[in-house]
């Protein structure tokens, strides 16, 4: 199972070298950060309807918030975890495995991860860019067919005007 993040574990220190991010790299290749995944997905699945927090992650997987979260986050990008959007738990974001969301309605639950406001900025943006496209093409092709109902009327009035 891959979760790595710009291949690492997730690490998103600046520094070029440091422990943390040579941890993350060493996660990421010798199987931890695989394994770390599937019992994340493995415990959310026997979790039901419950669903699983980080702080449920660390206290069953004995990692801390930065693996338990990562995981988490990982899993929810790839769609192989739902958040749940109407409940939490102790202030935390509740995940459960796809098998149990049929249990949810579909507001329920977010399939993959919630936008930042920058990223649904973009994301208007780029609909806005192309509802414009579709406009000046429209726009377009009335223009064009102005002209050829002018053309039309113009020579319907030379012949009307021939025939007089």
């Amino acid at each position: 199972m891959n979760g790595a993040y710009n291949g690492t574990a997730g690490w998103q220190d600046t520094a070029s070298q440091s422990p943390s991010r040579e941890n993350r790299i060493r996660e990421a290749s010798d199987g931890t950060l695989s394994k770390r995944l599937q019992d994340v997905l493995d415990f959310a699945y026997r979790q039901g309807t419950i669903g699983i927090t980080f702080k449920d992650v660390d206290s069953r997987l004995r990692t801390h918030h930065g693996q338990s979260s990562s995981a988490l986050s990982n899993l929810h990008k790839q769609g192989q975890l739902f958040r749940l959007t109407d409940y939490t738990r102790n202030r935390c974001s509740v995940y459960i495995h796809p098998h149990h969301s049929s249990r949810f309605s579909e507001a329920e639950f977010d399939r993959l991860p919630s936008e930042t406001k920058t990223q649904k900025r973009i994301r208007a943006m780029h609909k806005m860019t192309l509802q414009i496209a579709v406009l000046e093409e429209e726009n377009d092709y009335l223009k064009r067919k102005i002209d050829a109902l002018q053309h039309n009327l113009n020579q319907a009035r030379q012949s009307e005007g021939e025939e007089s």
